[in-house]
């Protein structure tokens, strides 16, 4: 069994919005903004930079300076260099912090080890931030292995990022169920590597017309009533 990381069993989304959301308290210049219109300008701007951070060309806090750099010129505030370094160094401390598990995920891990399914995530984050993530929530008990893009050296949807995970996992690509909130890295990875994918869809959002219909769940609860679907899909 494989799972996506973030908005799959960490709620970034909530993450995000509780970061900024605090950054944008104590910024007197964002908050001539409105928080969503803050949240969204932030979100577009993240393949911009993370390339040239699983790349090694630059740190994760150093694409946030620049990120918010760049919200800071769609917005039209003028600052110096170095808010937008401060602002990143806060996030980064302000994220880990705010990091939380999507509702019933961890009851759902539980329940899948009590059934000795063995369980692999598969992430387009890096090692430290997994890792992170995941000592933060309670899960690196519940995870039997995980690939980050670090260790695959490259990103999702490419099929040798799931082909390492079932090497980790020592499983078949007709034995294996992977789930993921996204349809381009998660569903899509999954069906080029010949791997039964389920849409974990919690935000309703709209299947394109270009892909066709896939097994969905909304949610993860209750956790053996989901197992069970799971596993006989």
């Amino acid at each position: 069994m494989l799972f996506d990381l973030d908005d799959t069993i960490i709620d970034h989304s909530y993450s995000v919005k509780c970061t900024l959301g605090a950054l944008w308290m104590m910024n007197a210049d964002l908050r001539r903004f409105s928080l969503r219109e803050v949240i969204g300008k932030w979100r577009s701007s993240f393949w911009i930079y993370w390339p040239s951070v699983i790349s090694g060309k630059m740190s994760i806090t150093m694409s946030r300076a620049l990120r918010f750099r760049d919200l800071f010129r769609e917005l039209g505030i003028s600052a110096d260099p170095e808010v937008y370094t401060d602002l990143a160094i806060d996030f980064d401390t302000l994220y880990i912090i705010c990091v939380r598990p999507v509702s019933g995920a961890v009851p759902l891990l539980r329940e899948l080890r009590e059934r000795e399914v063995k369980v692999g995530i598969v992430t387009n984050t890096t090692e430290e931030m997994l890792y992170q993530k995941m000592s933060r929530c309670g899960i690196d008990g519940l995870v039997d292995f995980a690939v980050s893009v670090e260790t695959a050296g490259k990103l999702k949807p490419d099929p040798s990022v799931f082909n390492l995970a079932l090497t980790e996992g020592n499983a078949k690509p007709d034995e294996t169920v992977y789930i993921g909130d996204t349809i381009k890295y998660d569903v899509m990875g999954a069906l080029f590597s010949c791997i039964k994918p389920i849409w974990f869809n919690r935000f309703n959002a709209k299947l394109p017309d270009s892909v066709k219909p896939v097994d969905t769940i909304r949610r993860f609860e209750p956790a053996r009533v989901i197992a069970d679907r799971i596993l006989d899909s």
